[in-house]
C-alpha cells in the first residue's frame, strides 16, 4: 500500500491512498474508534494504523467524489514531522570513488549525519532553493527508511521488523558552502564543519511523493534507483548496491540511540552527483528522483536570493 500526505484546502492535512496518478481521500471514511487519520499517529500505530488505513481505503473506494488528481492536490511529505532525520554518507562504493575516497568499506561503520527537519523538510513538486550562499548545489537521489517501531539496541536480524515504510529522499547537498568568502582564514576541521552545514540548507530534504508500506517492499536491496536533471539520466542504480544494508544500519544507529517512531534514514546515494562533472544545480532545473516500488519525487531549483 502507498500512502500520502495532501492538502486540498490551504492548511489543512489530510491522509490519502497514492494510486497511480490519483489520490484517494481517506479522512472521510477512517474507521470510528480506531487511530486518527493522521500519519505520524498511523506510523505510530504500526499494524493498527495500516489496518485502519486499509479500511477506509475500501470504504473509499467505493466513493468516486474522494478520488482526485494528484497534479490538483498540494503533495506534502509522506512523513510531515519526523523526530529526526538520519543520513548516511558514501554508503555506495562507486559514489565514494567519485567523491575521492575509497571502495573497500570492509570492516567499517556507517558514516551517519544529520538533517534538521525543522527548515529542510521538502515535499513533491516543491521548490530547491538557490539562496545567497549557494555556490554548488548538488542531488543526491536516495532510499529513504521510515521507522514504525521504536527501540534501543535492536538485533540486525529483527531490524526489518521495526521499519513501517520506504520513500524516496534527495539529499540536496551545498557543496561548496563559504568556500569563496572574503577575508576567511580556515580554522581546524573547517572543509568538514563547511561539508556538514552544507547538508541543512532551507529546502534541502525534499521527500516524497509517497510512502510504500513495508509490506508492499518485500526486499529493499532488489530496487531500482534513478536520477535525472532535466530528462538526462545522472544516477542509475541498485540498492543493493550499498555498502551497509538497512538492517545493520538500523542495528548500528539503536546501537547507541534510541530510534522512534517517524524517524526517517536516508541510506546514501549512488554514483553519479553532479559535483565530479562539474555540473551544479541551476535556476530552472528539474529534479526527477525515482525509486521501483515507491515513486518518482519531482522537485525544481529556484533563485531567490
Amino acid at each position: 500500500m502507498k500512502l500520502a500526505c495532501v492538502s486540498v484546502e490551504e492548511g489543512i492535512e489530510e491522509i490519502a491512498l497514492w494510486d497511480g496518478e490519483d489520490v484517494v481521500l481517506l479522512g472521510a471514511t477512517w474507521p470510528e474508534g480506531s487511530i486518527q487519520p493522521d500519519m505520524m499517529a498511523v506510523i505510530r500505530g504500526g499494524a493498527a494504523g495500516i489496518s485502519a488505513a486499509r479500511t477506509a481505503a475500501g470504504a473509499a473506494a467505493k466513493q468516486p467524489d474522494l478520488r482526485r488528481k494528484c497534479d490538483g492536490v498540494q503533495v506534502l511529505p509522506p512523513v510531515p514531522r519526523p523526530p529526526r532525520i538520519f543520513a548516511l554518507a558514501r554508503n555506495y562504493a562507486a559514489h565514494a570513488v567519485e567523491q575521492g575516497g575509497a571502495a573497500d568499506r570492509d570492516r567499517t561503520f556507517p558514516q551517519i549525519f544529520m538533517k534538521p527537519p525543522v527548515g529542510t523538510l521538502n515535499h513533491h513538486q516543491g521548490v530547491i532553493p538557490l539562496g545567497p550562499a549557494s555556490c554548488f548545489m548538488d542531488y543526491e537521489a536516495e532510499l529513504a527508511v521510515i521507522i514504525g517501531r521504536g527501540g534501543c539496541g535492536i538485533p540486525a536480524e529483527q531490524a526489518l521488523d521495526h521499519v513501517f515504510g520506504y520513500t524516496v529522499l534527495n539529499d540536496i547537498s551545498e557543496r561548496r558552502l563559504h568556500a569563496d568568502r572574503e577575508g576567511r582564514e580556515k580554522a581546524e576541521r573547517d572543509d568538514f564543519f563547511d561539508w556538514l552545514n552544507g547538508k541543512w540548507m532551507d529546502g534541502s530534504c525534499p521527500m516524497g511523493p509517497c510512502l510504500a508500506t513495508a509490506d508492499a517492499i518485500p526486499d529493499p536491496h532488489a530496487l531500482g534507483i534513478t536520477c535525472h536533471i532535466n530528462g538526462e539520466k545522472r544516477q542509475d542504480a541498485l540498492t543493493g548496491q550499498m555498502i551497509h544494508k538497512v538492517p545493520d544500519i538500523i542495528a548500528f544507529l539503536s546501537s547507541y540511540l534510541t530510534l522512534e517512531a517517524g524517524d526517517v534514514i536516508s541510506t546514501g546515494t549512488p554514483a553519479g552527483v553532479g559535483k565530479p562533472r562539474g555540473k551544479p544545480l541551476c535556476e530552472g532545473d528539474e529534479v526527477i528522483a525515482t525509486i521501483e516500488g515507491i515513486g518518482t519525487l519531482i522537485n525544481t531549483v529556484q533563485r531567490i536570493g
